[in-house]
């Protein structure tokens, strides 16, 4: 992340962009572990507060040296033990909130500390099953933004046998990405979206979803296998829900910057719910949830040097009446 936002920098500005990156996380734990009001357990508990020492002492050390120094965002690599969580969303707004309350106060900023999130893929584990939690890593960006930054997925990069960890090389391109959102967010200070819906709707025999598309044209990775097995397997990871009961899919195709969904047979009447890599399945050398849908962004990683368009975001959303 750090050389992706130097490299960019210095592509773009011609000149030179310094940054400290620190680790602070809790391996295995709910945001319960990490928030400021985390129980300090002697083992657990103390993400929060040495997120505060570090910055205090950096800022010191920048003082001391004759340089500026500020929090440029805060970077929530995390969730899968809260993929069941109904109060996950807001937990993570309110970490948001008071990390740039507690960390303004230290540094004397009045800069915005946006916190960059990426949606996990690996929980719940059972085959079929959905979770909520990653939905509530998107929603809660654009019920928060600018506070609140969706960057995108991760079911893109390549994963070790577990599904849960990244290979090395998906890290780098994670961080890759991370650095790209991090210098157009914070550096030029254009909000960044990711591909993401705005709305659906019945169409026909199926569904039209319309999408924010940052690089046009939309794409599908043919790369990556066709991801719901059964009634969706035609999806390109789509689905489509009446209530509790999945309704087939026989075709997807991309229409400028709608997808249409035509689904087996007869749409029933009532709510309808679209949704995309939601639901868990085997996928050999990757994770339980992805989906094909891209853009044609031209964006290279400068340690990888590997190409990185914008992949959607796992999402339910509700189908609006014609």
């Amino acid at each position: 992340m750090a050389d992706q936002i130097t490299t960019l920098v210095r592509a773009g500005f011609d000149r030179d962009y310094v940054t400290i990156h620190s680790e602070v996380g809790e391996a295995g734990q709910t945001i319960a572990a990490i928030e400021k009001q985390a129980l300090d357990t002697g083992f657990t508990g103390r993400a929060y507060a040495g997120s505060l020492f570090e910055v205090a002492a950096i800022a010191r050390l920048a003082a001391e040296a004759g340089k500026r120094y500020g929090v440029g965002a805060i970077v929530l690599t995390h969730g899968e033990s809260d993929a069941s969580s109904p109060t996950f969303a807001d937990d993570m707004a309110r970490l948001q909130a008071d990390y740039q309350q507690d960390l303004s106060r230290i540094t004397g900023q009045t800069a915005p500390i946006p916190m960059l999130v990426t949606q996990q893929h690996a929980r719940e584990l059972a085959v079929g099953s959905r979770a909520i939690g990653t939905v509530a890593q998107w929603q809660v960006a654009v019920d928060h933004a600018p506070a609140v930054v969706c960057v995108g997925p991760k079911y893109q990069y390549d994963y070790i046998a577990d599904a849960l960890h990244l290979t090395n090389q998906g890290y780098e391109r994670l961080g890759e990405k991370l650095g790209q959102a991090y210098v157009q967010q914070v550096v030029r200070g254009q909000p960044w979206r990711p591909l993401e819906p705005i709305a659906a709707a019945r169409r026909g025999a199926g569904v039209a979803v319309r999408f924010h598309v940052p690089v046009g044209p939309l794409a599908w990775d043919q790369r990556l296998p066709p991801a719901a097995p059964g009634q969706w397997a035609r999806g390109r990871g789509f689905e489509l829900h009446a209530g509790d009961e999945a309704i087939a899919i026989a075709d997807v195709a991309i229409e400028g910057e709608t997808v249409h969904i035509t689904a087996a047979g007869p749409l029933p009447g009532g709510r309808l719910t679209v949704g995309y890599a939601m639901s868990a399945a085997a996928r050999p050398g990757g994770t339980l949830r992805w989906g094909q849908l891209c853009d044609s962004d031209p964006f290279v990683g400068s340690v990888t040097g590997t190409a990185q368009p914008n992949y959607c975001v796992a999402f339910e959303l509700a189908v609006r009446e014609p």
